[in-house]
């Protein structure tokens, strides 16, 4: 495992819905490129502004392998 949950089937389809929806896709595309033209602060107040809508869920991590 990679440490990510897997998605739930409505998940699946929602997501293959918005990959299929034009006008989704069209503001998914502005997205990128208005992120590609913004300089470093505006990027930072963006990911700012995002992260009430972020809850950190620490994952617990098992290792066996100790090498550098």
């Amino acid at each position: 495992m990679n440490g990510f949950k897997r998605l739930s089937r409505d998940m699946r389809e929602e997501m293959l819905t918005d990959a299929k929806d034009l006008m989704r896709g069209l503001a998914f595309r502005d997205a990128r490129r208005k992120s590609e033209q913004c300089d470093l602060d505006e990027y930072i107040r963006f990911l700012s502004e995002g992260m009430e809508f972020v809850t950190p869920e620490p994952t617990k991590r098992v290792t066996r392998d100790f090498r550098l």
